[in-house]
């Protein structure tokens, strides 16, 4: 585009430095309001951007203050948005947690002090912790929701779940309580329905559905071994 505009431009170079009025019938016409409403929303955008201060977060402590004694919590995708505030809420609070992240280079930015492994292999069968909250696997909203990437996602979470459940069967001491997250999606499309945990659940055989309810059964199971469970459906 800039090279079929370049003898305009040279033309344009050649002038002399000055401010000379156009008008350019209906099309000029149609700008005056157009620049008129970019002034207007610029003026607001700087009038709101004086709000930011009012609408920072509280400090993360404050959210884990229903915990008055010190826990020992294991957290896995701690690095994500949600579980990277919910770190931040318990180290600063000063309860004991570990996170379990891939790569550890992510974890550089998590609130400290924090245990980093990258392996639940890491974790010895003597250890002890009050919770066990799963949040890890691949984004659904990362990509295109081709088969392929759907057997990814779903892949990525039913394999943490099945390591949490060796790891819970090894553990001589068992953990009262595990949370994993779900998904609304469980209830099928339910457009604006407000949904709670006694909602009617409909198989609309979708993606959201599927991965939720298989999400949900793996685990489950962990209820045989004597641990309460929590399906979080965010």
């Amino acid at each position: 585009l800039l090279a079929l505009l370049m003898p305009v431009l040279l033309a344009f170079a050649a002038l002399p430095s000055a401010m000379a009025p156009a008008f350019y019938g209906w099309i000029s016409l149609l700008m005056i309001p157009a620049a008129s409403g970019v002034a207007v929303f610029g003026t607001r955008d700087i009038l709101a951007s004086r709000r930011l201060a009012r609408l920072a977060p509280r400090p993360a402590a404050s959210l884990a203050g229903a915990l008055r004694v010190r826990q020992r919590i294991l957290i896995t995708g701690g690095t994500g948005f949600i579980g990277s505030r919910l770190v931040e809420a318990l180290a600063t609070a000063g309860h004991d947690v570990t996170v379990l992240t891939r790569n550890s280079r992510t974890a550089a930015g998590l609130a400290t002090p924090v245990r980093i492994v990258t392996s639940l292999h890491q974790i010895t069968a003597d250890e002890t912790f009050d919770a066990i909250i799963n949040l890890a696997g691949k984004p659904v909203i990362s990509g295109l929701w081709t088969a392929r990437f759907r057997r990814r996602t779903l892949f990525s979470r039913l394999r943490l779940a099945a390591e949490i459940r060796r790891l819970v069967m090894r553990l001589r001491v068992k953990p009262p309580v595990v949370l994993t997250a779900s998904a609304i999606g469980f209830y099928g499309l339910k457009n604006d329905e407000v949904l709670t945990e006694y909602s009617r659940i409909e198989n609309d055989g979708s993606f959201s559905h599927r991965s939720c309810a298989a999400v949900e059964r793996h685990a489950i199971r962990l209820r045989r071994l004597g641990v309460r469970v929590v399906t979080l459906r965010i």
